[in-house]
């Protein structure tokens, strides 16, 4: 994706869209234009084109991510959680024999070059030496045999990934992990903690310090609301004596609360991010916001995220309820998918309105669980939301330019 900044009088042009006049006024302008793709022929079927795009990524054979939840149990009970907590939600020996029969047909594909295998939840840490273990061997053993390139991620909220946790984690080809803060010490621990009046802001903090020190890449998700924005600044201050390297290894994601209906947080946010960029941590690039090469993983064909149950799915942004379920796990190590996986599929090329989007190139039709919650009905899921993506692009941009 390719975006320039241009002077209001250039913009008023091309929002009147006059190529012509852009031409005669400046010709360099317009060569730029013209040679960057944002003036094209009328006869070129910019839509198809962008379907063909979005089917070459999403089919790539070459690489595969199996999620798996040993369960959706948790030892946080955090407010705004969307998932069912029943203790009795483990995976059974028999599920983990389907899932390493699955894994050992996926590694036996000639075109397949690496294998991603991440745990999710609930807290996948709770049955770290029941489930996690046995499935993480299989793998990276699996992984060896077939000289297929391996690697392990981990979403947790990191209270019980203790000094040993990590390094037997690392043996087994513990990349990264995602880790959630909801704002500093006090917000944190009024939100995140195993019982009442017991934190865990502290314990978490310094579990990711021990991953970042062996050398652990950290995906640190703030889950944000209005309460909270103010304070984000002070958890640096616990991450100050790291080193430049090891700072570097802190990616930042900053997510909205979904029942926050504050608007006009993103001045806040933006701050924050580019207080945290300076101080060292990384910033995603703002290109990932082209939501046709950089597709979300649920868009793959080659991804499944498995239940302890054995149901599977494709996304995890989502409470895994009978009814949203898009396959089984057999025992012959294979899926059965539905009707809901067909439908994911086709359902957001299908949108009539982004068909005839101007936008759609860059957006793809939104995510493919919003278009599947609203199929049937006349939607959009990503206009709405252009403009707030250029700002964060070029706030991106402005973050990281060494003037």
């Amino acid at each position: 994706m390719k975006f320039l900044y241009i002077v209001p009088l250039l913009m008023k042009l091309v929002d009147e869209r006059e190529p012509l006049c852009v031409k005669k006024l400046h010709p360099e302008f317009y060569s730029a234009l013209v040679t960057n793709g944002f003036i094209c022929d009328d006869k070129k079927d910019e839509f198809l084109e962008a379907v063909r795009l979005m089917h070459e990524i999403n089919n790539d054979p070459r690489r595969y991510r199996l999620i798996v939840n040993p369960t959706t149990s948790c030892n946080f009970h955090c407010w705004y959680c969307y998932e069912s907590h029943k203790s009795t939600n483990k995976m059974d020996e028999r599920t983990i024999r389907n899932i390493c029969r699955f894994i050992e047909k996926i590694m036996g594909k000639d075109d397949l070059e690496h294998f991603q295998l991440s745990f999710f939840g609930g807290e996948p840490l709770l049955y770290f030496t029941e489930v996690m273990v046995p499935i993480a061997k299989f793998a990276q053993q699996c992984s060896l045999n077939r000289d297929k390139e391996y690697d392990l991620d981990v979403t947790t909220n990191a209270f019980l990934l203790d000094e040993d946790k990590l390094r037997r984690l690392k043996v087994l080809g513990l990349a990264s992990c995602q880790i959630t803060l909801d704002g500093y010490k006090e917000q944190h621990n009024n939100t995140r903690f195993p019982k009442q009046g017991f934190g865990s802001y502290s314990t978490i903090v310094n579990n990711i310090l021990l991953a970042v020190n062996m050398g652990i890449k950290i995906v640190l998700r703030i889950n944000y609301t209005k309460e909270n924005l103010a304070d984000l600044p002070l958890i640096l201050n616990d991450f100050k004596d790291l080193s430049p390297e090891k700072r570097k290894l802190i990616t930042l994601s900053m997510n909205k609360v979904w029942q926050e209906k504050h608007q006009g947080l993103n001045d806040e946010v933006r701050k924050f991010t580019a207080l945290c960029s300076e101080f060292g941590f990384s910033i995603p690039d703002a290109l990932l916001e082209d939501h046709v090469r950089n597709s979300c993983y649920a868009d793959k064909v080659n991804e499944a995220v498995i239940n302890y149950n054995g149901e599977v799915y494709k996304c995890n942004a989502r409470d895994f309820t009978k009814e949203r379920h898009e396959g089984v796990l057999t025992d012959k190590g294979t899926i059965d998918w539905n009707e809901l996986h067909s439908k994911r599929i086709k359902v957001r090329t299908e949108n009539k309105r982004c068909s005839n989007c101007s936008i759609f190139p860059i957006c793809g039709g939104g995510c493919s669980q919003v278009a599947l919650d609203l199929s049937g009905t006349d939607y959009c899921v990503g206009k709405a939301d252009v403009q707030e993506m250029i700002k964060r692009m070029f706030m991106s941009k402005q973050c990281v330019r060494k003037d």
